[in-house]
């Protein structure tokens, strides 16, 4: 019994707090942040989370884009954060955004092109964590 009371309480919140501001997609983004790992696509970018530092998925995500023969515009990092843009053949932007999120996770954004490939961004994401797996 307590247990429902609980969970209505919770789902009562969610509520409340989806009516106010469209909070439903920050609380699905800490459910899945606190799940560890998930991975979504949303708003055309691939998200997911990676047990590595930003200055080390940098440096992956330089090595997997390069060896695709994507090139390269900018790319940098520092202790919180990193990003890297390149092109792709096809002239597609590819934009990676790494965030600190705890000392052994970072977020990880990838978008390809204006409206955001799911299938060639995920293959991206993919190709980081198996890049970062075999270091």
């Amino acid at each position: 019994m307590q247990k429902m009371k609980r969970l209505s309480a919770v789902l009562m919140l969610v509520l409340v707090c989806a009516s106010g501001s469209g909070c439903v997609a920050l609380a699905l983004a800490g459910i899945a942040g606190a799940a560890g790992m998930g991975v979504a696509f949303y708003m055309g970018e691939y998200e997911g989370y990676l047990a590595a530092n930003p200055p080390q998925i940098t440096d992956a995500a330089g090595d997997v884009l390069r060896g695709m023969g994507v090139k390269i515009e900018t790319e940098a990092s520092s202790w919180d954060r990193g990003k890297i843009t390149g092109l792709m053949g096809n002239e597609d932007e590819v934009v990676i955004k790494i965030r600190k999120k705890s000392e052994q996770m970072s977020q990880v954004a990838v978008r390809v092109g204006v409206f955001g490939d799911e299938r060639t961004s995920a293959k991206l994401y993919n190709q980081i964590k198996a890049r970062l797996q075999s270091d």
